[in-house]
């Protein structure tokens, strides 16, 4: 972390604890670096086992606050629309209920 100003600045932001990052080696294919694809089939595993192991419902996920706005702006769209989806359910249901009622009245010839 002393290295780069930039991860350091990170690093403190979580408490200077390095089990809240994981390792990516992602070198450049054309590089000709030694060992490409396993070093990134080590860092597609250790991505993996940290979703497994990751307690989604004592951590919250990250939400950044232009998304919250976003959700609160299109809240009633999201409603409107519900509210016409519910509209053509019930125009279905009843349809079919006009068309049930109509055969049964029908005369029989």
């Amino acid at each position: 972390a002393e290295i780069n100003w930039r991860f350091k600045h990170i690093y403190n932001l979580v408490g200077n604890n390095p089990s809240r990052f994981i390792f990516i080696d992602n070198p450049d294919p054309m590089s000709e670096e030694p060992n490409i694809p396993q070093r990134q089939a080590a860092s597609q595993a250790a991505i993996m086992k940290t979703l497994v192991l990751h307690p989604r419902d004592v951590v919250p996920p990250f939400t950044h606050a232009i998304m919250k706005k976003a959700r609160q702006l299109s809240e009633n769209e999201l409603r409107e629309v519900e509210l016409r989806q519910q509209e053509v359910q019930d125009l279905g249901n009843d349809s079919e209920k006009d068309s049930t009622a109509a055969s049964e009245t029908k005369p029989k010839e």
